[in-house]
Formats: structure tokens, sequence, C-alpha cells
């Protein structure tokens, strides 16, 4: 076994995961910078949970 070919090999894959590595970050912070440039603005008292829960019905007796 070449153990210089070794190496050599080991070089090139570590440049390309390197580079993979990169690419997925640039594209996670694209993502994050569009979801902040498009989010929706949320009104004062508009929020997910303010609707009145129905009451409960009790059970006759």
């Amino acid at each position: 076994m070449n153990t210089q070919m070794v190496w050599t090999c080991l070089g090139i894959m570590g440049s390309g995961m390197l580079g993979i590595f990169a690419v997925i970050l640039v594209i996670w912070g694209l993502v994050a910078l569009l979801n902040r440039l498009t989010r929706k603005k949320k009104r004062e008292g508009r929020g997910r949970n303010t609707r009145p829960r129905p009451s409960r019905i009790s059970p006759r007796q």
C-alpha cells in the first residue's frame, strides 16, 4: 500500500468535505436571512393563542 497516495487522497477528500460544509453554511444563512426579511409582522394582541377557548359543557346529573 502506498502511504503517500493515501495521504494525498485524504487531503483531496478533506478539501471536498470542507467545500460541502461551506456550501451548507451559505444556504443556511440565506434561508435564515430570507425568513427574517419575509416574516409577517405580529400585531399587538393578535397572537396565536388569543382566541377565547370555548367553555366546557358540564355533564348532566
